[in-house]
């Protein structure tokens, strides 16, 4: 059985999460920018696309 919580799999999560940090930052980023340049037709098609990047996650 392998071990899932050992030294390299800590430093494997700890690099995913300082990957998906910038990639959650710019999907902020963009999307103040688009709410900004399309304004009121934009928030309509987020209330109709709930997900950013993953469905039902995030």
């Amino acid at each position: 059985m392998p071990v899932l919580l050992g030294p390299l799999s800590i430093i494997g999560l700890l690099l995913l999460a300082l990957i998906c940090l910038p990639i959650i930052a710019l999907s902020r980023a963009e999307e103040n920018f688009l709410v900004r340049e399309f304004g009121e037709r934009y928030r309509a098609y987020q209330q109709r696309i709930p997900w950013r990047l993953l469905p039902f996650m995030y």
